[in-house]
């Protein structure tokens, strides 16, 4: 027994000194919140939030924050014939035989009248940049996401404010909201704009940045898959976002919607598909 201990302390005096060795430190986190003390440089790295139809990965940056959104009805393709095949049934049986033949071969291709149509794929919907006018060198930066209470939280402090950020998808609302403060009374400047990989254009309109587009209605395969766009074909979407401030100044422009001189505000957003 008392040699196990020995071991045992042995090992974490090399582990620690080999921390040291590396600059390499390892934060302990809790059982329902993870969390960091930078940014995500990629996908991997941000934090997931999500109702079961929307969804957003939020990278919490500090001059621009960048949210990828999402929609679980969003595809490309179009609506088809339920009745495509009505007698795929009647090749199940061969299949079968071809597999206790051990003909792997021949029940790969008669697997084939199984199928359907060839599968169409899921859809980005598109992503929400918020860019802040700060200037001045981030200090205690920390973000978290509480995977009990399904909230992402961001904190940091420049030139002695301290700016804080909360991400979170309502369920019952169909809604994402994003909760913004300064420490320091008008504080909390900032522009809201959009980006897609798909057709889209952007508008605002009753205090509202206005988002509208279309996914692809087919592609051919290959090597290099083409993309086929018709804005008549295909599953459409719109993309709200709306602020409220409690002070400050509302701004907008073709293509952007912000605001200047506030304390705190926050940020609605809401998608919709025609998938049908």
């Amino acid at each position: 027994m008392e040699r196990y201990m020995n071991i045992n302390i042995l090992i974490k005096i090399v582990t620690f000194f080999c921390m040291l060795l590396f600059g390499q430190v390892a934060f302990s986190q809790s059982d329902n919140t993870l969390w960091y003390k930078q940014p995500a440089e990629n996908f991997q790295e941000s934090m997931v939030l999500g109702n079961g139809k929307m969804g957003a990965s939020v990278f919490g940056g500090i001059d621009t924050d960048t949210i990828y959104l999402n929609d679980a009805t969003l595809w490309s393709g179009e609506p088809v014939d339920e009745n495509v095949n009505t007698e795929t049934y009647k090749n199940l049986p061969a299949v079968r035989e071809a597999l206790r033949n051990e003909n792997y071969r021949l029940a790969d291709s008669l697997n084939k009248k199984l199928q359907g149509p060839f599968s169409q794929s899921y859809e980005p919907l598109g992503t929400l940049l918020i860019d802040y006018k700060q200037s001045g060198i981030p200090e205690k930066y920390y973000r978290e996401l509480n995977i009990s209470d399904a909230v992402s939280k961001v904190s940091y402090k420049i030139n002695g404010t301290t700016y804080t950020r909360e991400y979170f998808i309502s369920y019952p609302d169909q809604v994402m909201v994003i909760k913004l403060k300064a420490s320091q009374k008008g504080a909390l400047n900032f522009d809201l704009r959009f980006e897609s990989l798909l057709k889209y254009k952007v508008a605002v309109s009753n205090h509202m940045l206005q988002a509208r587009g279309y996914a692809p209605y087919d592609f051919k395969g290959g090597r290099m898959p083409k993309l086929l766009f018709d804005e008549h074909k295909g599953i459409r979407f719109t993309s709200l976002f709306k602020i409220k401030n409690s002070d400050g100044s509302l701004l907008k422009s073709d293509s952007t919607l912000g605001i200047r001189n506030a304390t705190e505000a926050e940020i609605y957003i809401s998608t919709a598909t025609s998938f049908n």
